[in-house]
């Protein structure tokens, strides 16, 4: 039966406050465990614990907005499920916090079972997020309209493991589903091979000290194995459809190819590819390595008061971060946080996401991908004239072309200069028109995308004292990814796969609003002391 008990309900006799120190009320009361009790209680989507129950048939259940408040706190404060069951049974602040009376207990098998439905519903971390997130900008007036945008790099509990390693784990899955669901079928793969990997012969190859040249060729001999074992169940009816046979086929697909049914190990399989069985969707990214990818806005103001993260989005480590920008305007704008500058790195800066963000009234503040840097004494495309068609007027020198025609399905703009003007003009070396494959003489075409221009301006504006001025703020949120791998347990998170390490994150996010919003109320009261004082 549904065991709602909701945080609005008083109690008639607080025991949990009498029980306290004069200190420890204090304490309470100025901190995070008011601020949960008052505010974050009410918020949590109890509701979705509650699927499935009956309302008025069965055993009570626990508390759900206890539960959902617990959960909560267990990612707030990093604790694995053994604190978080000695943390409700002995610590009086987050009985008071979550407005339980002495006599009530959970058990850890209780907050494990609730912590797998919880994780289970994809929605609910959004919930508690946004929820949480929009009543703490509104109860104290924190404005939205500056905001700083970056990613960091998190890892799941996985072990960060090589090729030769991934190809042995794949593989060794495989044959103990396979022992365990026939024998007979288990005996017809070569005994080599199964001693390789199961037997004690295994442990031997793979777990001793190898030099460079011996790993390699283990490595080579476990793609061989790889691709018998593929061939030898593809048309199997019951293994060719188990969880580990396709992942040793994907695994197979993605590292080796087959040369006239020879397996040859690829050189360069990519950062999109499996790297350890046990988390099969975590992906490789070249600069951070094995994990995956978080994306965070968050407020920024020059007073010195703490920040909010306004958005939390997850992603691939493989993955660029300009196509998540879209993502996360999106959630942005769903919330009414949409800001009016975002400072961010050169990597969500495209083209196309500053015309993006600029339709939404957004300035993106991003130096231009690419690596380019600014000449000024470069004719770059923004110094053509153009017309109101988009066809070229003039050129930097001055000449009109003989034609110009514009594309507006692939924004290109094409002109057609007098070549005779093109090599006597004295602007020719820093030119960008088009020359002769064999005369190396200028044919006088001009080619060039309006991206190319818009671009070109940017790469102008950078060099201004105002564009610093504005993007210096972006690294105001490094400190932001710091302080969360430091205090939240985000650089290592409990869970595997997508979805678990989605919830985690997105908890994590919240319960790091809710301690902000209690550092934002003690400076907020510092300030005052400090104006009566110098007033």
């Amino acid at each position: 039966m549904k065991n709602f008990h909701h945080p609005n309900q008083g109690l008639l006799h607080d025991e949990v406050w009498e029980c306290m120190c004069p200190a420890l009320r204090d304490r309470c009361k100025n901190g995070w465990a008011a601020l949960f009790r008052n505010t974050v209680l009410q918020e949590l989507p109890a509701e979705r614990l509650a699927e499935g129950k009956s309302d008025d048939h069965g055993r009570p259940t626990v508390g759900l907005y206890t539960i959902s408040g617990l959960l909560l706190m267990q990612q707030m404060f990093d604790w694995t499920f053994d604190q978080t069951e000695e943390a409700f049974l002995a610590r009086l602040d987050v009985r008071w916090a979550l407005r339980q009376t002495l006599g009530t207990s959970i058990s850890k098998k209780t907050i494990q079972r609730y912590h797998k439905v919880l994780q289970g519903d994809e929605g609910s971390c959004d919930e508690v997020f946004e929820n949480v997130t929009s009543t703490l900008l509104k109860k104290l007036d924190i404005s939205v309209q500056s905001q700083r945008l970056d990613s960091t790099h998190v890892l799941s509990d996985m072990a960060v493991i090589g090729r030769s390693m991934l190809f042995r784990r794949t593989i060794t899955k495989l044959l103990r589903v396979i022992e365990k669901f026939d024998i007979a079928v288990y005996g017809t793969i070569p005994e080599e091979l199964r001693n390789r990997y199961i037997g004690s012969d295994g442990k031997g190859v793979f777990g001793r000290k190898q030099s460079g040249e011996e790993r390699q060729q283990f490595t080579e001999q476990a793609a061989r194995d790889m691709h018998l074992l593929v061939k030898q169940f593809a048309d199997h009816e019951v293994i060719s459809k188990s969880r580990q046979y396709l992942l040793l086929r994907t695994v197979f697909s993605q590292q080796c190819e087959v040369v006239e049914d020879v397996p040859a190990i690829r050189k360069n399989p990519g950062g999109n590819t499996i790297q350890n069985p046990s988390d099969p969707d975590a992906t490789y990214s070249g600069n951070k390595g094995v994990g995956y990818k978080v994306h965070l806005t968050e407020t920024m103001n020059e007073t010195g008061e703490p920040n909010f993260v306004t958005s939390v989005t997850m992603a691939p480590a493989c993955e660029n971060d300009s196509l998540a920008f879209e993502n996360i305007l999106e959630k942005l704008e769903d919330k009414g946080r949409l800001p009016e500058v975002l400072p961010a790195d050169a990597g969500y800066g495209s083209d196309e996401n500053v015309e993006r963000a600029a339709s939404k009234g957004i300035e993106l503040v991003s130096p231009v991908p690419g690596g380019k840097q600014y000449d000024p004494a470069e004719i770059s495309y923004d110094q053509f004239q153009l017309n109101e068609d988009n066809t070229v007027c003039k050129c930097p020198a001055g000449h009109a072309p003989k034609s110009s025609t514009f594309h507006a399905d692939r924004g290109q703009v094409w002109a057609q200069m007098d070549p005779a003007l093109c090599q006597s003009c004295p602007l020719l070396a820093y030119c960008g028109v088009q020359r002769n494959k064999s005369t190396k003489q200028p044919n006088g075409r001009i080619d060039f995308r309006l991206k190319a221009i818009r671009c070109a301006k940017r790469r102008c504006y950078e060099q201004t004292e105002e564009f610093r001025k504005k993007y210096r703020l972006r690294a105001g949120i490094e400190s932001l990814n710091s302080a969360l791998k430091r205090r939240m347990g985000l650089k290592r998170l409990r869970g595997r796969g997508q979805k678990a390490m989605r919830h985690a994150v997105t908890m994590k996010l919240a319960g790091w609003n809710i301690l902000r919003a209690v550092e934002v109320c003690n400076y907020r009261k510092k300030m005052e002391r400090k104006a009566r004082v110098s007033g």
